[in-house]
C-alpha cells in the first residue's frame, strides 16, 4: 500500500507568500538558492521562524543544513526593517546545492522574498545585494552586517 505525501497546509487568508530565487555566476562562481516565506500580521513586535513545510517544494527539512536555516532567518530578520507594522514571517522552503549554495545566497534570497511578500521592495539595494550573492562568508558575524550595508537605511 503506497501512501501520498500530505498536501500543503492552505495560508491563513490574510497571509501574504514571497518567494525568490537567486542564480548568477560572476568569475567562474556559480551562486544559487531559492526561499520561500510566509508573513501574517501579528499584534505583538515582529518575529522569525524556519519552518519548512515538508509537503512544499524546499528541501525536507531535516535536509536544510543548520547554516542555511540561520542565513534565511538573518536575511528574513533584516528584510523586515522596511515593513509597517509587526509580521510573523515563516520560512516555508528554503532549496540549494552542496556545491553552488552559501549561507549568503539563501540570506538575500530571503531578504527579496520577505519583501515580496510584504510588497515594501527596495531596487535601490538591488545591485547591493546581487554583489553579495557569490561571497562565501559562512553565517557569521559577517553576513549580518555585510546585508546591513546592503539594504541600507530604513
Amino acid at each position: 500500500m503506497s501512501s501520498s505525501p500530505p498536501a500543503p497546509t492552505p495560508p491563513a487568508p490574510d497571509a501574504h507568500r514571497g518567494a525568490c530565487r537567486v542564480f548568477g555566476t560572476q568569475g567562474g562562481v556559480v551562486a544559487y538558492a531559492w526561499v520561500e516565506v510566509l508573513a501574517r500580521r501579528i499584534p505583538g513586535p515582529s518575529a522569525v521562524m524556519v519552518s519548512c513545510d515538508p509537503a512544499g517544494d524546499g528541501l525536507p527539512p531535516d535536509a536544510v543544513p543548520v547554516a542555511w536555516a540561520e542565513a534565511a532567518a538573518t536575511g528574513a530578520r533584516l528584510a523586515l526593517s522596511c515593513a509597517r507594522g509587526a509580521w510573523l514571517v515563516q520560512v516555508t522552503g528554503i532549496r540549494g546545492t552542496t556545491v553552488d549554495t552559501r549561507p549568503m545566497a539563501v540570506a538575500v534570497a530571503a531578504i527579496r522574498a520577505v519583501w515580496g511578500a510584504l510588497d515594501c521592495d527596495r531596487p535601490e539595494a538591488h545591485d547591493r545585494l546581487a554583489a553579495l550573492t557569490h561571497r562565501v562568508d559562512d553565517a557569521g558575524a559577517a553576513v549580518p552586517a555585510l546585508l546591513a550595508w546592503a539594504v541600507g537605511p530604513t
